[in-house]
Parts: structure tokens; C-alpha cells; sequence
């Protein structure tokens, strides 16, 4: 799909009923949903969207400001002529959620951030760019030169051996690419990324909770609370 002279990838899981919209998180990718889709699929029609820079949808220079990013997910429900979707968004993207609601009122019939939607952190007592900058630097995958099964084998040893399965494989498979030399790299290239983390640090999303006029759901850990409800 085209948005904005741009290439948009995204995966329909089917489904009857009411549009939900899946949004992935920060360096992740449309497959991130690959285990919750299916049950979701029984009483909704379930969308998920590569974002802007991630999975297979296109990666300009440019556009990972918030607002920018907010009007691809806008113009995506629209060209779709999805009827005020559910949007639910994982971690960055349930900031994405979140200005998404506050810049098309009326767009969404609701919202799920799922430990996101509050991800605020300039607003953390003593942070300074430098550090968040730091903290949130991706690892040099060029210079690791790690090839597809080096690199399946470092995923599976970190902290995800219990859980590992073919969903995962697809999950990585589509959140990597593989290089002329066999190498892999990550598909959200390092510099688009280090843009988002600057657009993170610059997003007041507090700033952003008065303008939302719909029911708003957030999910943190196993713990759930309405924040406001029009």
C-alpha cells in the first residue's frame, strides 16, 4: 500500500467484527502480534501494520517524528476505510497511539497501549539526552557480522529459551535482513533508529492526554487501568 509516496507493508489476520489495528513497538515489526492475532481474529478484524522504517515497509531519511508517523497510521485507517478501528499499540507504539488520538479526533473508536503511551523520558527526575541517548543506542550488528543462524542463536539465548518457536523465527526473520556477505543487519537501519530515539526524548506525550476524546485503556504488567474516557 502506498501512503505518502511511501511503501507500507502490513498483515491482515482476518476476522469478523469491529477493525483492530495492531501497532508493533520500537525496532520490532508487524509479527510481533503472531501469537495474539488468531484469538483477537474471533471477535475482531485484525490489522497490523509495519511502521514507518520497520519489517517490509519503506525506510526514507526522514519522518520518524511522531506527528509524521501518526499521519501514515491516519492515512493507513483511511485508505483502508477502516470504520473507527480499535488502534492497540506495544511500547513506542502506543505513543504513536496516543498522538495518533490526540491529532484525528474521531478517528478511533479506542485505545490499548500495552506498556506504552506514557513512555516520557525527559520527564524523569535528572535525565539528560546524553544518558537516554546512550542507554538507547541499538547494538553495532555491522560490526558483530553475525550471519542468520549466529544470530537466531544469540536471540535464543537471551532470556527467551522457554519460549522460543517457529512464531519467533518469523518474528525475527522479518525484523532482520540478509546481507550479500551473509551477514545480517537489523531492518530498522541505525540511523532512522537513533531518530526515533531523539523523537521520543522531544514527545511531551502528557502534554498530549487532554486532547484524547476516546476510551483509553493502558497495560502495564499485568496491571490495567481506564486513564480517561470521553
Amino acid at each position: 500500500m502506498d501512503i505518502h509516496g511511501l511503501s507500507f507493508h502490513y498483515v491482515d489476520y482476518g476476522g469478523r467484527g469491529r477493525d483492530l489495528l495492531l501497532l508493533h513497538g520500537f525496532a520490532s515489526n508487524a509479527r510481533f502480534w503472531e501469537l495474539a492475532a488468531p484469538y483477537l481474529a474471533e471477535n475482531f478484524r485484525v490489522l497490523a501494520l509495519d511502521q514507518r522504517g520497520h519489517g517490509a515497509s519503506a525506510k526514507p531519511d526522514s519522518g520518524y517524528d511522531f506527528p509524521t508517523v501518526a499521519a501514515d497510521v491516519a492515512s493507513f485507517v483511511d485508505s483502508l476505510g477502516l470504520n473507527r478501528p480499535i488502534l492497540v499499540g506495544h511500547s513506542w507504539g502506543g505513543n504513536v497511539g496516543m498522538q495518533v488520538a490526540a491529532d484525528y479526533p474521531g478517528l478511533l473508536a479506542g485505545l490499548v497501549c500495552i506498556d506504552g503511551g506514557t513512555i516520557e523520558p525527559s520527564a524523569a527526575v535528572g535525565a539528560t539526552w546524553e544518558e537516554t541517548e546512550r542507554a538507547l543506542t541499538p547494538p553495532d550488528f555491522a560490526a558483530m557480522r553475525l550471519d542468520w543462524e549466529a544470530s537466531l542463536e544469540r536471540a535464543r539465548i537471551s532470556g527467551r529459551g522457554a519460549m522460543w518457536g517457529e512464531h519467533l523465527e518469523v518474528f525475527f526473520s522479518a525484523n532482520f535482513e540478509i546481507q550479500p556477505d551473509g551477514t545480517v543487519l537489523p531492518r530498522l537501519r541505525r540511523e532512522a533508529h537513533m531518530l526515533i530515539v531523539r523523537s521520543l526524548w522531544e514527545q511531551r506525550v502528557s502534554s498530549l492526554y487532554p486532547k484524547i476524546g476516546s476510551l483509553v485503556l493502558i497495560v502495564r504488567r499485568q496491571r490495567f487501568w481506564t486513564l480517561f474516557e470521553a
